[in-house]
């Protein structure tokens, strides 16, 4: 009796032991399952993150070019990239700016982030370049309007910038304040610009015609003596 107690008792514990193994492991493999999973969540979020973050920045790429080779770019000279939204043409707004700095006045390539989502996308936007020398004095401009499409959605080719001489003293920045404000100004409509040619046009024939039909003095003085 006592042999068939003690073997009991044994089978029992290895039973005891065999289940408690049994649980172990089942809990170890949840365990491991639960990590699993949360490494592929936290994988996915981390990959919508950053698909959001590449959405909401955009970048502008092209080129900076110097239409007169011939002159010698100041020392210590940097050029900055400014991405201005001009809806109101009294007041553009700087939307981001970058620095660039120019190699012997050789073609540089040029690269300007922002943020998508905090701009207009149905405003006029362009893209000034303006080299200043180590002083912060002013030595070169883009006088043309360079006009780019914004947003998350726009498809935006890389854009070459023309930089040119920016004389020094009073008739320099007047000239500048004009080229600069013509950047800013919406672009004419070209059945706009036709229609005012043709009214130039007609008011010249109206003129003519009229010089035309007016007796000179000899005339006018012949007529009055007979």
């Amino acid at each position: 009796m006592k042999l068939k107690r003690h073997l009991f008792i044994a089978a029992a514990l290895t039973g005891t032991l065999v289940l408690a193994g049994c649980d172990n492991g089942d809990d170890t493999e949840q365990a491991t399952q639960n990590e699993a999973s949360s490494q592929t969540e936290q994988a996915a979020q981390n990959g919508a993150s950053s698909q959001t973050e590449q959405q909401a920045s955009q970048t502008l790429q092209g080129k900076l070019e110097f239409s007169a080779t011939e002159t010698p770019l100041p020392e210590e000279a940097e050029v900055t990239v400014s991405l201005k939204d001009v809806a109101e043409a009294n007041d553009p707004t700087v939307i981001t700016e970058t620095t660039v700095t120019p190699k012997n006045g050789e073609p540089v390539e040029f690269a300007l982030d922002y943020d998508a989502s905090a701009v207009t996308a149905s405003h006029a936007h362009i893209l000034q370049a303006t080299l200043h020398d180590g002083d912060g004095n002013l030595h070169w401009s883009t006088k043309q309007r360079h006009t780019v499409e914004i947003g998350p959605d726009a498809e935006q080719g890389p854009i070459t910038l023309v930089l040119e001489p920016v004389t020094s003293g009073p008739s320099g920045d007047e000239s500048l304040q004009e080229a600069q404000q013509d950047m800013l100004e919406p672009e004419k409509d070209s059945g706009e610009a036709t229609s005012e040619a043709a009214s130039q046009s007609m008011e010249e024939i109206d003129e003519k015609a009229t010089e035309m039909q007016a007796p000179t003095t000899s005339e006018a003085d012949t007529t009055t003596a007979q």
